[in-house]
C-alpha cells in the first residue's frame, strides 16, 4: 500500500491483537473509505468515470484503453506505485515532466551565463515539443501534459473528491456485489486495526493522507501525554503552593526530578544569580532579603528576592526545560505499553522539538547580547596569553 519506510514511522490506525477487535462486514458498502479508495475494482471503476469526464472535456488523453493499460503496468512494476489511483499516475506523469523541465531550464541558463551569453527563453510547450520529437516514450501524453499545464483547474474539478466519488461508488446498483471469499479476506485483513476517524482530511493509505489535516496515532499519544502532565504537575503544584513541602511517595518522586533538572542542568549549565547561596539560609536568600531589610523593610526585601529569580538564566528557562524533559519521558514511556508506540520515534516529533531548543536559543541569545553581539559570541575563543604576561614571565 506504501513505502515500507512508512511502516515505522506514524500511522492513522492502532494496531491490537486480531481476537480483541475483528471486523465482519457482509457489504461492500460497508468498509472504510480509506480501504474501498485502495480496492482494485473501486479504482477501475473511479477511472472509467475520471477518463470520460477527461474525453469529454478534450483533454487530449491518448484512448481510455491505452491510458488504463500503461497505469496499471505503472503500478505494477514499482512497488512505490502500488494501489495508486489513475489521477496520481497523470498527476504525477506531468509533475515529473515540470521538474525535468525546470532542470533543463537551470542548465541551460547556467552554460549560457558561463559563455556570457543570455539566457534561452523556453517555456513548458517549447520543451514538451522537443520530448516529442526526442521519441522518450510519453510522446501520446504530450498534448495532454500541455492540456494539464494550462487547465490546472478543470484537471483538478475532473478528479472530483474521493468521499464524493466513494459515496457515489456505494450508491450504484449497477455495481456486482463483493464475493463472499473477498469479503471475509478483507475483514481478515482489518481485523486488529482501530481506525482513527478523520473528519478533516482524506486518506491515500493507512500511512499517507490525500489531502486535509489528519489525526495520527502518535498526534493522539502526544495529546494524551501532554493532558497527563497538566493534570499531575497542577496537582503538584496545589501540593506545594505557599511553600509547603510535598507529601506522598509519588510527588516526592516528580520533586526530585524537578529538583535535579534545577540544580544539576540547569544551574550548572545555565549560571545563577544566587552564586552558590542556595543551599543555606544564612547564605541564600536571606542575605539579599536581610540586605534589602537595611535599606527599607520587608516590602524592599521581597522585590529585591523577586527581582534575582527575574533576572536568573537559569529560572527564566525552567519551564522550557522541565516541559521538555517530561514530555519526552512521557512519549518514551509510552513506547513500553502494548499497541501504543513512542511518538519520539517520529522524524516530525524529534524536528520539531529541535526547532523550539533552536529557536529558543537564538531569540534568547539576541534578547541578551543583541544581534550582532549574538553572532559574535559564536566565535571560538583561543585562550592565548596575552602579550604582557608573555614579556612579564621573561
Amino acid at each position: 500500500m506504501a513505502n515500507p519506510v512508512l511502516h515505522i514511522k506514524d500511522s492513522y490506525y492502532f494496531e491490537v491483537p486480531k481476537l480483541l477487535y475483528p471486523y465482519a462486514y457482509t457489504s461492500r458498502t460497508q468498509f472504510p473509505e480509506v480501504w474501498i479508495s485502495l480496492d482494485p475494482e473501486y479504482q477501475d471503476w473511479d477511472a472509467e468515470r475520471l477518463l470520460k469526464t477527461l474525453h469529454a472535456i478534450h483533454a487530449d488523453l491518448p484512448p481510455a484503453e491505452k491510458v488504463t493499460e500503461d497505469w496499471h503496468h505503472w503500478t505494477h512494476a514499482d512497488h512505490a506505485n502500488f494501489a495508486k489511483p489513475l489521477k496520481r499516475y497523470l498527476e504525477e506523469k506531468y509533475q515529473g515532466h515540470v521538474t525535468k523541465f525546470k532542470s533543463q531550464l537551470a542548465a541551460e541558463s547556467q552554460t549560457s551565463q558561463a559563455k556570457g551569453e543570455k539566457a534561452p527563453e523556453l517555456d513548458f510547450n517549447r520543451y514538451l515539443e522537443q520530448r516529442a520529437a526526442a521519441h522518450d516514450g510519453d510522446q501520446d501524453y504530450i498534448p495532454f501534459l500541455r492540456w494539464r499545464h494550462s487547465n490546472a483547474t478543470a484537471f483538478e474539478v475532473a478528479q472530483g473528491k474521493t468521499k464524493a466519488n466513494i459515496t457515489e461508488w456505494k450508491a450504484d446498483k449497477d455495481i456486482t456485489e463483493w464475493s463472499k471469499q473477498k469479503i471475509a479476506d478483507y475483514n481478515k485483513h482489518l481485523s486488529g486495526k482501530i481506525l482513527i476517524p478523520q473528519p478533516m482530511a482524506t486518506l491515500a493509505n493507512l500511512y499517507e493522507k490525500e489531502s486535509g489535516f489528519a489525526i495520527s496515532k502518535y498526534l493522539l499519544i502526544e495529546i494524551f501525554v501532554g493532558l497527563v502532565l497538566v493534570f499531575l504537575f497542577s496537582r503538584l503544584a496545589t501540593n506545594i503552593e505557599r511553600g509547603r513541602p510535598a507529601k506522598g511517595k509519588f510527588w516526592n518522586l516528580l520533586e526530585v526530578f524537578l529538583v535535579f533538572i534545577r540544580d544539576q542542568v540547569a544551574k550548572p549549565v545555565l549560571g545563577s544569580h544566587e552564586h552558590g547561596h542556595e543551599e543555606g539560609s544564612e547564605h541564600g536568600h536571606d542575605d539579599h532579603a536581610q540586605e534589602a531589610e537595611a535599606h527599607g523593610g520587608h516590602a524592599h526585601a521581597a522585590h529585591a528576592h523577586h527581582d534575582i529569580h527575574a533576572t536568573d538564566p537559569a529560572t527564566k528557562f525552567l519551564p522550557l526545560l522541565w516541559t521538555i524533559f517530561f514530555f519526552v519521558l512521557g512519549c518514551n514511556l509510552m513506547g513500553m505499553l502494548p499497541w501504543a508506540g513512542a511518538p519520539t520515534a517520529s522524524f516530525a516529533v524529534t524536528a520539531a522539538m529541535a526547532a523550539v531548543t533552536f529557536l529558543t536559543v537564538i531569540a534568547a541569545g539576541m534578547m541578551q547580547f543583541g544581534v550582532l553581539g549574538f553572532f559574535l559570541n559564536q566565535i571560538p575563543g583561543m585562550d592565548l596569553p596575552c602579550t604582557w604576561q608573555l614579556s612579564s614571565s621573561r
